[in-house]
């Protein structure tokens, strides 16, 4: 992605790349393993959970984000947070038999493939960079 990024024109890349992880004063710290224990269920089970929270992998994770921010942005399903969510709903009319539906969806991520993830984010990414190249260009070089 750095490579076609940076034939594309986008010469600071390779200065942003770098600057991004190795940025801040603490280097990463070994992510923690624990469990959270399920009390509501009859057999307690332990959950397992792995904080990265200033691990080797977050700062990376930043970048990635920060590259695919403004892509998400502009979908029509974004949805920022509670309260951009609520504003949302408040503000769409709604016809007066319509039934409102909440549903859970158990592990999301998980059960995207991978493969099939992967190249939906990459043709999105090509997609917003060609069609703004040079807006996309100069925000980085000023940041």
């Amino acid at each position: 992605m750095v490579n076609t990024l940076s034939a594309n024109g986008h010469t600071c890349i390779y200065k942003m790349t770098y600057q991004w992880p190795n940025s801040g004063l603490n280097p990463p710290r070994i992510p923690e393993f624990y469990t959270l224990t399920t009390i509501h269920k009859p057999t307690p089970v332990g959950r397992p959970v792995v904080s990265g929270s200033g691990g080797p992998t977050e700062r990376i994770s930043c970048f990635v984000e920060s590259l695919l921010q403004s892509i998400a942005k502009k979908q029509e399903s974004y949805i920022k947070d509670t309260t951009h969510f609520i504003n949302f709903v408040e503000n769409t009319p709604l016809p007066d038999n319509a039934i409102l539906v909440s549903l859970d969806v158990c592990s999301l991520c998980t059960n995207i493939p991978q493969n099939e993830g992967i190249n939906i984010v990459c043709q999105y990414y090509e997609e917003h960079i060609s069609q703004n190249n040079l807006s996309q260009q100069h925000t980085w070089e000023n940041s």
